[in-house]
């Protein structure tokens, strides 16, 4: 699976993320956190895909993508 770290800015929010439920805000926020994390480790995505997320609430996940932009 390809995250295409080189061509989404995951420190920016999808357009109209307000527009889904919480349940899929959640994840997305936690994709973006770990696909974000895994970059600034130096992980290969391509050979480590799919990434492990964690276990977070909605909120917490926002709060630490804010505090790595």
């Amino acid at each position: 699976m390809f995250y295409g770290i080189e061509l989404v800015d995951y420190q920016q929010l999808p357009l109209n993320f307000d527009h889904y439920n919480r349940d899929n805000q959640r994840r997305i926020a936690l994709r973006m956190l770990a696909a974000l994390k895994a970059k600034r480790e130096g992980v290969d995505l391509d050979k480590s895909a799919p990434l492990p997320v964690e276990a977070l609430m909605l909120e917490d996940a926002l709060a630490q993508l804010q505090s790595l932009s």
